[in-house]
């Protein structure tokens, strides 16, 4: 019968969730760019265009599913 269906309302969090690993992946890159500024390079337009040869003709579908093993790589 309608009607009789219980809807739960929470208040969101203001809150910003961490991942832990995301957390200490940026914590390892702080740590290696204080350490190594010597490493820290801008992207260059030569940059770009190096990165768009290697990529053309490579069509990503964004939308499509990944394939089960692909966290054996």
């Amino acid at each position: 019968m309608a009607g009789k269906g219980k809807v739960a309302l929470s208040r969101a969090s203001n809150e910003p969730s961490q991942d832990p690993v995301v957390a200490s992946f940026l914590a390892f890159l702080e740590r290696d760019l204080q350490a190594h500024p010597e490493n820290i390079h801008p992207v260059t337009a030569g940059t770009l265009a190096e990165a768009e040869r290697l990529t053309s003709g490579i069509e990503v579908d964004l939308d499509e599913a990944l394939p089960e093993d692909d966290d054996d790589a």
